[in-house]
């Protein structure tokens, strides 16, 4: 039996809640899938859970391999994929036990590359409650995706949906994330970088508003214990990663408007919102003069694609005018 849906799931110390992520996928409706659990050298007893539950079910594979970070867990369950459909989930977080068949239903019935889906959000030692659910195909469908997360990062809708970065709420055509991997060594942001990449390369997604996906709050997860030196260390990977989907953006054919939104981007969302604003402002994440002085000077982003304020600001900026470049930040 081929299965329709691959499951990736990266696998680091979550040995307390790895149980309950395995079993939301053992009590799925729909049972074609199959999950390639990566144990990233974990040096707790996630290895071992793992292996107990594969013998239990030959759907579920598992890859040990030294620990080299999220990215490159992922990309290791790559060569894996032998579905139509790809999701990931991560192995402190659960499933709606309908939510494999419903996102099945929609992907097999509609025109959509990718299906974006609600989250649960459930604190750290309870259980998501509340979660009744009948099928549903009521989806709202929207064409552009680059142009709308790249650029806009929300989607044209009455109640103004915003597209999450993020990679565990949605299901995709796996001819797409094939040719798609993960920015090793980057974390967190690596699913923003995946995103960017893939809406540039599909036509057409779909948003489900229902709520399969249970995210599990966790007072010691990696997000909330990010230090200011490992944000910046952080974004200095990332900027060396933008090339790298350029690259493949240009082998893949795409399109000059799409490669003219990905320069306003890199422009506008990368270097004026994520660089320099954080700079003026001296808050969370800023970097240092020279680097931001370094960043203007170089070839990386083109200027002159950005809108006119933020052509204003960095005139300003230039010619040593710090206090109208501060105020006009703030605005």
């Amino acid at each position: 039996m081929f299965p329709k849906i691959t499951v990736i799931i990266p696998v680091y110390k979550v040995e307390v809640f790895l149980c309950d992520c395995l079993d939301s996928l053992l009590s799925q409706t729909f049972r074609e899938w199959i999950a390639v659990c990566v144990n990233d050298g974990s040096p707790d007893n996630s290895g071992r859970i793992l292996d107990e539950y594969a013998k239990k079910d030959e759907r579920i594979k598992v890859i040990h391999q030294n620990n080299k970070g999220c990215s490159e867990a992922r990309n290791a369950a790559y060569p894996y994929i032998n579905s139509p459909y790809v999701m990931f989930l991560d192995p402190d977080d659960m499933l709606h036990h309908h939510a494999l068949e419903y996102l099945y239903k929609n992907m097999n019935n509609c025109q959509a590359d990718i299906i974006w889906f609600d989250t649960l959000l459930f604190q750290e030692n309870s259980k998501p409650t509340g979660c009744k659910y009948e099928y549903s195909n009521k989806l709202v469908y929207y064409k552009n995706p680059f142009q709308f997360y790249a650029i806009k990062n929300k989607l044209t809708s009455s109640k103004k949906t915003r597209m999450p970065g993020v990679v565990w709420n949605k299901i995709y055509k796996s001819e797409f994330v094939k040719n798609t991997p993960f920015a090793p060594g980057i974390f967190p942001c690596e699913d923003n970088l995946f995103t960017l990449e893939i809406s540039a390369k599909v036509t057409r997604i779909a948003h489900l508003k229902q709520k399969l996906y249970f995210y599990r709050l966790r007072s010691t997860s990696i997000m909330r214990t990010l230090t200011i030196e490992k944000e910046k260390t952080n974004l200095r990977k990332q900027l060396l990663w933008y090339p790298e989907i350029k690259k493949r953006l240009q082998d893949q054919n795409c399109d000059l408007k799409t490669m003219n939104l990905f320069e306003i981007y890199l422009a506008e969302n990368v270097f004026f919102k994520a660089i320099f604003r954080p700079f003026i402002k001296k808050r969370l994440g800023c970097e240092t003069k020279s680097f931001v002085n370094q960043l203007i000077t170089s070839d990386q982003f083109d200027f002159n694609k950005m809108k006119m304020k933020f052509k204003i600001i960095l005139f300003l900026y230039k010619h040593n005018m710090k206090l109208l470049t501060k105020l006009l930040c703030y605005i």
